[in-house]
């Protein structure tokens, strides 16, 4: 068909991510062909739909920090000849609506400009792409649609996805807009069992995952566009080490544990960069800077800052552009393309489920050798804590092929926890630099609640992981299901 060469030729000139927006584009005509009878738009509107899902990321090659704007300024300067002027701003309309704020979209003065009746419909499907981006939040393309069905009190999806369901809370999260326009609540469910897979397979969609995140953030990085760019490629990098730990037993006669120390050092380098970007967006918080600002010289104290850091970011491009960075992300890539496929072709009888609980049990064990009763709650002590929980998190997520409702509680557990800490960290730091200010501003009133509320929190969560019924139960599970991994 004459349109879609149109929308496939206009994605790849603009470097779309197609497996993540035909996958999109999929589930959100299941939702519309599940629903629309219920929910009076038209039949003819489905291909309005199709073409926003399709192009919905188009902006993201080009500028990563405001792709929904720049996709909207692509889409208005490259029409579609199949569409009419009318029609196809709708289509824009409906791609600006898939922000995670869909209300910022309304003052668009595209959408601004609309008549009631067209805006009303550019809602009404957008909210459906909403869901449907939402669903696909892992960009590994592993939620499907089970049923679409209305009931009495709520509009219901069920899905089943694989290893990864933050899929569903985010799409939830995004369903705001459908209860807006359509006047009912939504709800997602996960249903069934996530299929459980060969160790291998799983393996490298998940650490594929990560390296597209990586690779993706590159030039935001080396533009120095964003810091969410640095905090976005440093996320998933821990991961990617994540899973390298995980399945190291299955990655051996392969260049994983090498690979892990490339990307400690490179972790190690940016590491201080990002402590750099968090400081000075605490210092341009609105009551931090309310608060310097009262303090003579504080507004050039908050200027200087920002020239500084912005000055230490101008490392990250030669860290990423080092050749010891560029040979790290070959080794990535020949891991990925090269080494896995060869050890696919020779899969071991081992599933991920059996894989992830067995090494989710051992470090849980390490964790629960931990008595928070005696433990020296020193900084470094409680930073290493806090890694160890974020990793206990992460293999968690790759254990969501374990049946039960107790490791994704455990997951939300691990998380608290290595947050909390991580604000008890970030405030120690901020204190340290405090000392060194030219003059006297009142932050310890402001920062030092901020550490007690993150002790607070990690002392709760740490106590729930550590209830013995709790504790029995994820045990249990991960035992029951890791039983033939260990033995084999």
């Amino acid at each position: 068909m004459k349109l879609d060469r149109e929308i496939l030729k206009l994605g790849k000139r603009f470097e779309i991510e197609s497996p993540h927006v035909e996958h999109v584009a999929s589930q959100a005509l299941e939702i519309f062909d599940g629903f629309f009878p219920d929910l009076g738009i038209s039949k003819r509107d489905r291909e309005l739909l199709s073409a926003a899902a399709c192009l919905h990321d188009i902006g993201y090659a080009s500028d990563s920090r405001n792709h929904v704007e720049e996709g909207a300024r692509i889409l208005l300067e490259h029409p579609l000849t199949a569409f009419s002027s009318n029609d196809w701003k709708t289509v824009v309309a409906i791609v600006l609506l898939h922000r995670r704020d869909w209300r910022k979209a309304l003052n668009h003065e595209l959408v601004a400009g609309f008549p009631e009746q067209r805006k009303s419909l550019a809602l009404q499907l957008g909210a459906i792409l909403r869901i449907a981006d939402g669903l696909d939040h892992g960009h590994v393309q592993d939620a499907e649609i089970v049923s679409c069905r209305r009931q009495k009190a709520a509009d219901r999806i069920d899905v089943r996805c694989g290893w990864y369901t933050g899929n569903i809370p985010w799409a939830q999260g995004k369903a705001d807009l459908w209860q807006e326009v359509f006047g009912r609540p939504l709800e997602i469910r996960g249903t069934g069992k996530p299929a459980d897979s060969p160790v291998m397979a799983s393996v490298r969609k998940t650490l594929y995952a990560q390296y597209d995140i990586m690779r993706d953030n590159v030039p935001g990085m080396r533009l120095g566009e964003a810091p969410e760019c640095l905090h976005d490629y440093r996320v998933a990098m821990r991961r990617f080490r994540a899973a390298l730990k995980m399945f190291r037993a299955c990655l051996r006669e392969t260049s994983a544990t090498e690979l892990d120390a490339r990307l400690g050092t490179l972790s190690d380098a940016l590491g201080p960069v990002r402590d750099e970007q968090v400081w000075l967006q605490l210092i341009e918080s609105g009551e931090v800077e309310a608060l310097l600002r009262t303090a003579p010289g504080g507004a050039e104290y908050i200027g200087e800052e920002r020239r500084r850091v912005g000055e230490v970011e101008k490392r990250v491009p030669g860290i990423i552009d080092s050749p010891a960075c560029l040979e790290t992300m070959d080794m990535m890539n020949r891991l990925l393309r090269v080494e896995l496929p060869v050890r696919l072709r020779k899969e071991s009888p081992k599933t991920v489920k059996r894989e992830a609980a067995c090494r989710l049990g051992r470090l849980l064990e390490r964790l629960y050798r931990i008595d928070e009763a005696t433990m020296q709650e020193s900084e470094e002590q409680l930073h290493e804590i806090r890694k160890l929980c974020r990793r206990g998190r992460y293999y968690a997520e790759f254990a969501t092929v374990v049946p039960g409702k107790d490791i994704p509680q455990l997951r939300r557990h691990l998380k608290a926890i290595a947050t909390s800490l991580g604000q008890v960290r970030d405030v120690a730091l901020h204190l340290q630099r405090i000392e060194g200010m030219p003059f006297y501003v009142p932050f310890p009133e402001y920062l030092l609640p901020l550490q007690r509320c993150g002790r607070e929190r990690f002392s709760k969560h740490w106590k729930k992981i550590h209830k013995p019924a709790f504790r029995r139960k994820v045990m249990k599970q991960l035992n029951r299901n890791g039983k033939k991994s260990a033995k084999s």
